[in-house]
């Protein structure tokens, strides 16, 4: 019998924008070894042992029947655990034929390197018999601390609205200078965002709208529900402050997010304690009436109310028999609860100090009984950490009124966008009627509070198609001439004639040297997604022109997913060239031959780039 040859990653690229495998960016590698449908299983119960219980069951369900299918089915299942959208990858000729290759839609290069190479661990480990303990600890680890990196990597708002971007077609980078911020287009006609923040998002709003005493202020003398609310310099005065605000009353730090600092106090004998923790952050204390009712997320979008999203609060179900907190134990034992760091979806019920003041507050103990049937709130706050398990959708449910006060609201502090949090019993019924508070006006709105659960609202898309509508989408054009020799006379050509035929702004790249119309970045351009990068970050230009040598793409891919004109000394009996040919395919594109003369040259290029402007 011969000896099992374990399962090994050969070679391996990072291809960016188009390439010879497939019509994106991929990190695709060279496998080798054995593998069966034994392996796979094997494999499979691995991953049941490393992640968390409550995941779905039909994970990985189908056994592929090659090696490098079970590579990408693994890394791919891994990137969503990670937190990243896994886009299908299209093969180009030339890449289905290539014999057991992975191919990995990348975003995150460096992630999806790690997914594959730790799919080839698994894969490996599952073939040589039972795992010891020890190695599930170990790489346990090492996948929490990936979904981290995962969750650090495009936090928050980024994750959608890479997703909605890559729905429609929309370029996207994180912008070399700020990887917070997001370029999504090209060139002059690109736009950039902060998360869920527009470049018409006024700094001024927002240093108004982040501090809670200047916002609450603007709500009010704008005619709007806001909690009475007043600066407390000590306990002293928040002692003071109770004949005016009641009790409960909140505690919190004046320009801080995420409640941190905030303090619910129910008695008197809190007081101290609680504004001793809020000032803490060594900033400014505000005392504010507490506000009853359910909790809503409002996102609002110039005048529009694009989403609402309820919390649902944290409570438990009567049977008639068992007490609060044996509840609350048996709701703990669902399998989706646990650690939201070791990767659970639902973080235990917590009944701690804040609950018992709570559900003091409501004539209530943990040892309580309640009817069959009877919910029961035991937290007042109904956020994941806390044990809350979801949200509720309700922006259809939005009474009128409510919107209008959404809306003016946002309007009375002079943002663009904002997400609104609304206390009232029933959104569904108007604030004049029933009453309502708004908490906080949140700049640069969290997206990720309305795709919490599953819903089916596209929010991110509906920010992009108002603040970047297809009208306003057009291309840069790009243009790509290869060779082994100097280019450099057939790029300024080609760009001088676009300056003079089109009235464009051009960048071009050539020999390693970037110039973005007469400003040279000083910033390496070794590769052509390094040039590419440069030019399509810069706001003045239309046009890229690229002269590189075909054989460099092999190992980095284009850069470019579009391409509009390609042009080379084609050499069809070479595998560099035919590699590259597959490459300008995947990019929209066919190579057609370099003429020797520049100037034949650039007027070959203005004619098909007439030609593609057409078409489009």
């Amino acid at each position: 019998m011969s000896e099992r040859i374990p399962p090994r990653r050969i070679q391996g690229w990072r291809l960016q924008g188009a390439n010879w495998i497939a019509s994106r960016s991929v990190y695709a590698a060279r496998v080798e070894g054995d593998y069966d449908a034994t392996t796979w299983a094997a494999a499979r119960a691995l991953l049941d042992r490393l992640l968390p219980a409550g995941l779905p069951d039909d994970r990985l369900a189908e056994t592929p029947d090659e090696l490098h299918k079970a590579v990408e089915d693994v890394a791919r299942f891994l990137l969503g655990w990670f937190g990243h959208a896994v886009a299908p990858v299209e093969r180009t000729i030339m890449g289905a034929s290539a014999p057991q290759t992975v191919a990995v839609a990348m975003s995150n290069p460096d992630m999806t390197a790690a997914a594959v190479g730790f799919s080839l661990r698994l894969l490996v480990k599952a073939g040589e018999g039972p795992a010891e303990d020890a190695w599930i600890k170990e790489n346990r680890g090492y996948l929490l601390a990936m979904r981290h990196d995962g969750d650090e990597w495009l936090r928050g708002s980024r994750r959608y609205m890479v997703r909605a971007a890559e729905a429609r077609g929309i370029p996207w980078r994180q912008f070399t200078a700020a990887p917070h911020i997001l370029l999504l287009g090209e060139g002059r006609h690109g736009r950039r965002y902060d998360a869920s923040g527009t470049w018409r998002t006024s700094i001024l709003a927002t240093t108004i709208a982040g501090n809670k005493r200047s916002g609450n202020q603007a709500l009010r003398r704008a005619g709007l529900p806001a909690p009475l609310q007043v600066r407390v310099a000590d306990a002293a005065a928040v002692h003071a402050a109770v004949a005016d605000l009641g009790l409960p009353l909140v505690l919190k730090p004046q320009a801080l997010r995420e409640m941190q600092g905030m303090r619910i106090v129910y008695r008197a004998e809190e007081i101290d304690g609680a504004f001793e923790h809020a000032a803490s952050f060594n900033q400014p204390v505000v005392a504010e009436s507490y506000i009853p009712g359910h909790e809503y997320r409002v996102l609002v979008l110039e005048g529009q109310v694009l989403a609402v999203a309820m919390r649902l609060p944290v409570s438990v179900t009567g049977d008639g028999r068992t007490s609060i907190a044996g509840l609350v134990e048996a709701a703990n034992r669902d399998p989706r609860r646990g650690s939201i760091a070791e990767g659970f979806a639902l973080a235990p019920i917590v009944i701690e100090a804040l609950s018992l003041r709570y559900l003091e507050s409501c004539g209530r103990t943990p040892d309580d009984v309640p009817a069959a049937g009877e919910v029961v709130q035991v937290h007042p706050l109904p956020m994941m950490r806390f044990g809350g398990d979801g949200r509720f959708d309700a922006t259809d449910a939005i009474h009128p009124d409510n919107r209008e006060m959404a809306i003016r609201a946002v309007e009375a502090v002079g943002l663009d966008i904002a997400g609104i949090d609304l206390r009232m019993p029933d959104i569904a019924r108007s604030w004049r009627e029933v009453g309502a508070g708004i908490c906080e006006i949140n700049p640069q709105p969290n997206l990720f509070v309305h795709y919490e659960f599953a819903t089916t609202r596209d929010v991110a898309g509906a920010l992009l198609d108002r603040t970047y509508p297809p009208a306003d989408r057009l291309p840069m054009r790009h243009v790509l001439l290869a060779g082994e020799g100097d280019l450099s006379a057939h790029v300024a050509a080609v760009a001088a004639a676009c300056r003079a035929h089109f009235g464009w702004r051009v960048g071009t790249a050539a020999d390693g040297r970037v110039d973005l119309e007469g400003w040279i970045p000083d910033a390496p351009a070794a590769t052509l997604p390094d040039a590419h990068g440069l030019v399509a970050e810069d706001r003045e230009l239309d046009l890229g022109v690229y002269a590189i040598d075909p054989a460099s793409t092999r190992v980095t891919g284009l850069g470019l997913v579009r391409l509009d004109v390609a042009m080379g000394a084609i050499d069809e009996r070479s595998l560099v060239w035919r590699m590259f040919d597959a490459s300008v395919r995947a990019a929209g594109t066919v190579l057609r031959r370099l003429p020797e003369d520049p100037a034949a040259t650039a007027q070959r290029v203005v004619a098909l780039l007439e030609t593609a402007i057409r078409k489009d």
